[in-house]
């Protein structure tokens, strides 16, 4: 075994080329199949940091999984204490954000739980304690709990944080614990937990949809079953309190597909699909030893005839090939660490546990079981197959090709897959890109250059008063104008992007209702769309005189003018903004509330189930450009925008205005120079108020964009999987062509010697790789035409059947093969016929 390995060795030595070419089109396939494994072990195979995940649910306030709806504290209090199915149920509240120190733009992300939440999923702090129920009570000190990123990253992971008071939202909070490393809940961004419910005011009025449940379900309890416990529940919720719970829902989830549903089925795809590539590239190397045996058949015959075996000679091919493999696996290792590093940088967030991949032992693993699989199937084939010619007959030959017609039709079938999978994956690869790069530039409706978001929680005292509070909101509103460098700003309950105060909204035109049409409604401060850089495409946008509740006025998106008058002019129309129609009692007739409870999808169009707020109707004064409100790549409902001097009280059931404010300010340089200023502008009216947010537009922007871990991991994984088809399919063409010119050696000498010139001869090798290009391109062509419409749903700016897409996967591909045909070629044009003869 020694020896034969010192052969390989020198016979690789002699082949540098073709050695490095062999090596890295394997490692490439290992080291890819081993990053993407290493992935799929982070996200799906190691277990979740929870006691009996499987048991573990999640509880919105709607029968969807992703309409996120809030449950009332009243609600959870009742289903926790009638409930037949669940061991536990609490409360907890995502997606919130801290100040950290006296930097408002110093932001981190937090949530608030329940003091049964911890327990629940069985976990305790690695430091300190758990929230307590009187932790949870008004008036109790503000106590927070820290993860350990946080408390490693800025707390230099000081044991005596324990009971330390630290400043989050400019109000002291006492630390009480640190939780285990790689926790995470209710998502992968949270940092810090504060106490449930957060110091939210109406938390415990029915009604009032503020918080959202986890529940852990008693051993043998059924998604199902525990379902239709909620499902009683809330019927005699429903009667019992008919003002409230009219039509109150629960959707139970369970918490791990809620996690990582979306991205399971995705993962496993990808490592398929790596896979196959791995098989590709074995298939390459199978090619290449093939067009290289050829070259040493007569070496193989002088062994062969002085007395080497057939065994001996098998066991030589065997060796060279595996240690090729050996060489090319520990290359995939690092090639697959890069890429895990790589995937580490693109900061997935939204993608829970990504940043845990590693090589760890179960990664390794799999790669020595692939890169097994890999040399076996390398190996055997081409030493079954040469070693299968009598090669002492080699000595005598005539030069015929040693592979019959059928292995030929084999080879060429192979290399043709092999363009087909690369034509369709750079098809793909470049829809999405196309798609990405079209987001990434495309106009959002608004300017976010020079634009700041100032979000701000409305000081406690005026939370019930909202007169107080518009008074408050003007005199920050005038110290923000004060400041230095500041040309606009303007006022809203949400922004583009950080929207909260949406709500679909139905409308009537000259008392007809407009069927199968909403709105989404938003409440705005005068010079709001200047200021946010909205055009005014008509009329003019609100000022300081749209205050008289007798002339309410209101400025419309132009997809809304489009739908509501098609081809006429909106400003000066009319038209009036429905709610559910009430009976003396203020709830809806006894008619209507019947079909309430039965869930009745008819009640949308049904006109005598509407009326106009307060009796109303309003003046559109202008028409404004649409703005993407939710997401970058997510084109919002219509919209309609309310001056919020005349917001109707009744259409939102509850104010939320008096919660939060957020500030837009236009500057004429860099606004991150006046967040300070901005701030300090904010808490001197009163120092009850908390800066929850500080940031520029343009940043949000970016992140938005870039943030988007699935959106952004299919554009890396379909980037990198048609680059790895197009090296693929170069070195499959390259190893095709180069077996059959090493084969028709003796052809091209004697059509040399016949006097065919150098263009005969570049015709008969370029030819033939353009007749395996076209039919590859007829296959995959018609292959990436089914297969992407799958992917028009992820597409934006973009059609699946773009044509510069195909036109430059085409060029790309055929250019690559051109290329792959070229050392063949020159191979073919350096014979020298009577040598060649001679030796034949």
């Amino acid at each position: 075994m020694k020896r034969d390995l010192r052969f390989a060795l020198r016979l690789f030595a002699r082949s540098p080329g073709w050695t490095v070419i062999a090596i890295v089109s394997l490692a490439l396939g290992i080291g890819a199949n081993t990053a993407v494994f290493s992935l799929i072990e982070a996200v799906l195979l190691k277990p979740f940091p929870y006691r009996d995940a499987e048991r573990l649910v999640l509880i919105w306030g709607s029968r969807s999984e992703t309409t996120t709806r809030g449950i009332s504290g009243p609600d959870l209090k009742d289903w926790r204490e009638q409930n037949h199915t669940f061991e536990s149920i609490d409360s907890f509240l995502g997606n919130g954000k801290f100040s950290l120190g006296s930097d408002p733009a110093d932001t981190v992300p937090s949530a608030c739980i329940g003091a049964g939440v911890l327990p629940m999923l069985g976990v305790q702090p690695a430091l300190g304690r758990n929230f307590t129920i009187e932790d949870e009570k008004p008036g109790a000190a503000s106590v927070v709990i820290l993860s350990a990123a946080l408390w490693r990253s800025r707390f230099a992971s000081d044991p005596a944080i324990i009971g330390r008071t630290v400043r989050l939202n400019d109000r002291p909070y006492e630390v009480i614990g640190v939780t285990p490393s790689g926790f995470f809940f209710p998502d992968t961004e949270a940092r810090l937990w504060e106490a449930s419910p957060c110091g939210l005011t109406g938390f415990d009025q029915r009604g009032w949809p503020l918080l959202h449940a986890i529940g852990r379900l008693r051993p043998g309890t059924s998604l199902p079953e525990a379902q239709a416990d909620l499902d009683r529940i809330n019927a005699g919720l429903a009667q019992a309190f008919p003002d409230t719970n009219r039509g109150t829902t629960a959707g139970l989830f369970a918490l791990r597909h809620v996690v990582i549903g979306k991205f399971e089925q995705a993962l496993w795809i990808l490592l398929v699909a790596l896979f196959v590539l791995l098989l590709i590239a074995c298939a390459n190397l199978i090619h290449l030893q093939l067009a290289r045996a050829i070259q040493r058949e007569t070496e193989l015959a002088v062994r062969a005839a002085i007395g080497a075996s057939r065994t001996r000679l098998v066991r030589q091919l065997l060796t060279e090939t595996l240690t090729l493999t050996a060489v090319a696996a520990l290359l995939g290792v690092f090639i697959g660490w890069v890429a895990i590093r790589a995937v580490h940088g693109l900061e997935l967030s939204d993608i829970p546990r990504m940043d845990r991949a590693a090589l760890d032992g179960r990664v390794l693993a799999f790669t020595a079981a692939i890169s097994s699989v890999a040399g076996v199937l390398s190996a055997v084939w081409p030493a079954w197959r040469i070693s299968s010619v009598r090669l002492a007959d080699r000595l005598n030959s005539s030069g015929t090709s040693t592979t019959p017609a059928r292995g030929r039709q084999w080879r060429d079938l192979l290399a043709i897959t092999e363009i087909a999978a690369a034509i369709t994956l750079l098809v793909a690869a470049g829809l999405l890109v196309r798609s990405f790069v079209y987001l990434s530039h495309a106009s959002w409706g608004f300017n976010p250059d020079r634009l700041l978001l100032v979000d701000v929680k409305v000081p406690q005292e005026f939370r019930q008063d909202r007169n107080g509070a518009g008074e408050w909101a003007k005199s920050v509103l005038a110290n923000l104008r004060a400041i230095e460098g500041v040309q606009r700003v303007s006022r809203s309950d949400s922004a583009p992007i950080r929207w909260g105060a949406w709500k679909p909204t139905r409308l009537a035109v000259n008392g007809s209702l407009m069927k199968g049409l909403s709105a989404g409604a938003w409440v705005v401060g005068d010079g709001y769309f200047a200021t946010a850089g909205i055009p005014v495409v008509e009329g003019r946008e609100f000022d300081t005189s749209d205050t008289a509740p007798s002339a309410p006025r209101v400025v419309v998106s132009r997809t809304l003018a489009e739908r509501l008058w098609p081809n006429e002019r909106a400003v000066g129309k009319r038209l009036q903004i429905l709610v559910m129609k009430s009976g003396a009692s203020g709830n809806p007739p006894p008619e209507i509330l019947g079909r309430l409870k039965k869930h009745d999808l008819t009640l949308e169009n049904d006109p005598t189930v509407f009326e106009p707020v307060e009796g109303k109707s309003w003046d559109v004064i202008g028409v404004v450009q649409d703005v993407r409100m939710f997401s970058l790549d997510v084109v919002g409902d219509p919209a309609l925008y309310l001056n919020h001097e005349q917001n109707p009280t009744r259409m939102w059931g509850m104010d939320l205005s008096r919660f939060s404010v957020k500030f837009l300010i236009r500057t004429s340089d860099d606004p991150a120079a006046i967040t300070a200023r901005a701030t300090s502008a904010v808490v001197s009216v009163n120092s009850h108020a908390t800066v929850t947010e500080i940031a520029r537009m343009q940043d949000i922007v970016s992140a938005k964009v870039g943030g988007r871990g699935t959106s952004k991991l299919m554009v890396v994984v379909s980037t990198v999987f048609g680059s790895l088809a197009l090296t693929f399919a170069v070195i499959g063409i390259y190893g095709v062509v180069s077996h059959t010119v090493s084969q028709r050696m003796r052809e091209v000498g004697i059509r040399v010697a016949l006097g065919a010139e150098r263009r005969d001869i570049a015709r008969l090798v370029i030819g033939y790789s353009v007749r395996l290009l076209f039919s590859g391109l007829a296959l995959g062509l018609t292959a990436a035409w089914a297969t992407t419409r799958a992917l028009e749903s992820q597409l934006a700016g973009v059609k699946v059947t773009d044509s510069v897409t195909y036109t430059c996967a085409i060029a790309l591909l055929s250019a690559a093969v051109i290329v792959a045909s070229v050392v063949p070629l020159r191979r073919a044009l350096r014979i020298n016929p009577i040598a060649l003869l001679r030796t034949t």
